[in-house]
């Protein structure tokens, strides 16, 4: 009795180098972005993605990646932000490491070409060192911040922690356009889904 739009269906994948395997998961990604762009309807401006779940292990951060990287390679400019600011490390899928506050301060598009992973995908890796991350993120460098990255991009995607989790992720969920909850099947409860869709509830946003 949870009446949500599901957008996507994504098979669990064992081996991302299997063909069989790898073609199912790249039709369901595909699907995905079908789906997002028909929820976006020329709506240019609304372009920021939070993606979370109700706990860790659901496959939110493989799904991140691969909904930017599938993105990028049909000619939208995308940028994927790692904002699980306490134990993100997208970074090290790409070869890359977390960086400090103040190089994400200095972000700005003399820079911005650092943080191009291959054509039209950019990642943001996790700034770390970070003593109170509820304060960086309502902090007016990064409201600016983020204000600069939406216009230059088509999709900006936030991977977060788990919603239950981490405070962070509601006040990320706030600054976004489109929330998608990643539930996976025999892991997720009902009850962890019902509980999630209270928080957005009380923040007054759609999921």
């Amino acid at each position: 009795n949870i009446h949500l739009p599901i957008i996507g269906v994504i098979p669990a994948v064992k081996d991302f180098e299997e063909k069989t395997e790898a073609m199912k998961l790249n039709t369901s990604i595909e699907s995905l972005i079908v789906n997002i762009n028909s929820i976006q309807s020329n709506q240019r401006d609304k372009n920021i993605i939070t993606i979370t779940s109700p706990s860790a292990g659901n496959g939110k951060s493989t799904i991140s990646m691969r909904l930017t990287e599938g993105m990028a390679k049909i000619g939208k400019k995308v940028l994927l932000i790692d904002n699980d600011l306490k134990r993100g490390n997208l970074a090290s899928y790409y070869g890359k490491k977390s960086i400090s506050q103040d190089t994400f301060n200095s972000i700005d598009e003399s820079t911005l070409n650092k943080y191009m992973i291959h054509e039209n995908f950019y990642l943001i890796p996790r700034v770390k060192g970070l003593s109170n991350t509820f304060q960086f993120l309502y902090s007016t460098q990064y409201l600016e911040k983020l204000k600069f990255l939406k216009d230059h991009f088509d999709f900006v995607v936030f991977d977060t922690g788990p919603i239950l989790a981490v405070a962070d992720t509601s006040m990320l969920i706030e600054k976004s356009d489109f929330n998608i909850l990643v539930a996976r099947h025999g892991v997720n409860k009902i009850n962890e889904i019902r509980q999630c869709l209270d928080n957005y509830k009380q923040i007054s946003k759609n999921i």
